[in-house]
């Protein structure tokens, strides 16, 4: 395991509606790096997320540190709400981890 735990920051254009963000962020780790590695199926990651109204701010925090040299997603799914309403597009953002 890396020794930090990492953070991922996504700073908005638009306030969110807070409720809207349960069960619709994922963080996983790739299924095809796990295949190479002879997993059945990628190691799951426990993680919160806290929004920051002030600025705009989601933050996205696995509960443990991200395995060394694995390829991880994060993911905002379908059904995330502005404030006003309005629907978050989808959003994907891919990333290797390093080795400390």
């Amino acid at each position: 395991m890396c020794g930090q735990t990492a953070r991922i920051r996504l700073q908005l254009s638009r306030d969110l509606d807070l409720a809207t963000l349960k069960d619709h962020v994922r963080l996983t780790y790739s299924v095809a790096d796990s295949k190479e590695r002879g997993e059945a199926q990628p190691p799951s990651i426990a993680f919160t997320t806290n929004y920051t109204r002030e600025n705009r701010a989601l933050e996205i925090r696995p509960s443990e540190p991200l395995a060394r040299f694995r390829l991880v997603r994060m993911e905002t799914l379908e059904g995330v709400k502005g404030t006003d309403g309005g629907l978050m597009k989808p959003f994907t953002l891919t990333f290797t981890t390093g080795g400390s």
